[in-house]
């Protein structure tokens, strides 16, 4: 006798509650066909950055606001080296992934201004995806800013992008957040779920050629107790065990 894993999350129906978050598997086709024949609901798309959008602008004759050709100039790494290397790639991504699945396909936006590269959501909407993920991303906080300021730009970044889409929204937090509840409660009206959290590559200089290395490791085994023990899902599992404790923790809070 099989079971009935279906569930409704943010509005998006999905044949099981396993959902393969933004990571370098779900970039190609073959391995999103695996997971998905594996039993995946859903699948989110890697990252298209804030800094690929003001780009694709101006090749497309758009202008751009001082602060944009500033982000431009200052472009990190971390962006420079994203699996999807401009608009044009990602868009076809997600064509492709939505036409060849049938469970749904999450697009993913990384930024953290508000702004006109926020309305390209509606283009990924346009374009075939389900849903998207917003991953919002500030610079390093420090003693001096104000943490219901860092809250309202979130909320105006909410508003923004909900004016392009009328798919679920899903907000993608960094851990500097210590008030989520509160966040979410602001929230509500616009997003459809909080992803929690969001991981930043581990950098790295090699000493034989003093360049700078961003790699993605899988979540260490060890941070799953402290992690379960502050009542949060972790942002990623790397083994099935993982899975079912998180999924027993979520039981226990309802």
């Amino acid at each position: 006798m099989s079971l009935d894993l279906s569930t409704n999350f943010g509005g998006l129906k999905l044949r099981s509650p396993i959902i393969v978050g933004s990571c370098p598997l779900s970039a190609n086709m073959q391995n999103r066909i695996a997971m998905e024949n594996a039993g995946a609901g859903a699948i989110v798309l890697p990252s298209l950055f804030e800094e690929h959008v003001i780009a694709w602008r101006i090749r497309n004759g758009g202008s751009i606001s001082e602060r944009e050709q500033h982000l431009l100039d200052h472009m990190t790494r971390m962006t420079r080296d994203a699996l999807v290397p401009n608009v044009e790639t990602y868009l076809a991504m997600v064509n492709r992934a939505s036409v060849l699945s049938s469970i749904p396909v999450i697009a993913s936006l990384h930024g953290g201004t508000d702004g006109d590269w926020l309305d390209f959501a509606g283009e990924l909407q346009v374009t075939g995806a389900d849903a998207i993920e917003l991953n919002v991303h500030h610079r390093q906080v420090n003693d001096h800013d104000d943490p219901r300021e860092l809250e309202d730009q979130v909320v105006e970044l909410v508003k923004t992008i909900r004016e392009s889409i009328s798919v679920p929204l899903f907000l993608k937090l960094h851990r500097e957040y210590t008030a989520v509840s509160h966040l979410a409660r602001r929230l509500v009206s616009g997003v459809q779920g909080l992803v929690l959290y969001a991981r930043d590559p581990e950098i790295d200089i090699t000493l034989d050629h003093f360049q700078v290395r961003c790699t993605w490791g899988l979540t260490a085994p060890g941070t799953i107790s402290p992690t379960l023990s502050a009542g949060e899902i972790p942002n990623g599992i790397s083994e099935g065990d993982h899975l079912l404790q998180s999924d027993r923790w979520g039981h226990a809070l309802r």
